[in-house]
């Protein structure tokens, strides 16, 4: 073979060969495109498929919610109960339903379910009046006196216009036999309620 034919040839391979890099270049773009549209269309489908989940728990947790509510109104504690007893299974870390928990036990005389249920929503958030107001009427109910002025105590240590709790922590002092602090809590009350100092006031000197 002379020289020429070998260096035409080996052009012609040369071409050939640079070619066939350039189509396989090309193919491997492609088919890493097509897998990288591939992986983006399945984290979008999968990132749409949690989007719809939230959706759906979020639905059934505020329908749970409303519906405990609506129950309460009725004075319906049991199914209330039910309905805030699911809630805390999906979300337990929501204060919230830990207070209505403890309101329906309480009115359904269940003492230790509500005290139990009042003191975790107090652990979950700690300046909540309402709950040490409800879990001092708790202690109450269970003529647990001392520990219900604790209670109390803190109620209007959070929130100091907080008439209600004012109020009963007035009558647990009544009941503890001091009227001295029974009355302190008289003069809290007459810029805030006339109507519950009045109730306060006859209830110490009766």
């Amino acid at each position: 073979m002379s020289l020429e034919k070998f260096k035409s040839k080996k052009y012609k391979y040369g071409v050939t060969m640079r070619t066939n890099r350039l189509c396989l270049r090309i193919l491997i773009i492609v088919l890493l495109c097509i897998a990288c549209f591939a992986f983006s269309g399945q984290q979008e489908l999968r990132a749409e498929g949690k989007k719809e989940h939230t959706k759906e728990l979020f639905v059934s947790e505020a329908e749970l919610y409303s519906s405990g509510l609506s129950y309460i109104r009725k004075e319906d504690y049991e199914k209330a109960l039910s309905c805030f007893n699911e809630l805390c299974k999906k979300n337990p870390r929501y204060s919230r339903t830990c207070y209505y928990i403890g309101l329906c036990n309480l009115n359904l005389k269940r003492w230790d379910g509500a005290r139990a249920a009042l003191n975790q929503c107090i652990s979950i958030k700690s300046d909540d009046a309402e709950a040490y107001n409800l879990l001092g009427t708790t202690y109450c109910m269970q003529e647990q006196y001392q520990e219900a002025v604790e209670a109390f105590k803190q109620a209007v240590r959070i929130k100091p216009d907080f008439t209600k709790a004012h109020h009963n922590l007035g009558l647990a002092y009544i009941i503890l036999g001091d009227k001295g602090l029974a009355f302190e809590e008289y003069k809290a009350l007459k810029d805030l309620s006339k109507d519950l100092a009045s109730d306060l006031f006859n209830k110490i000197y009766k």
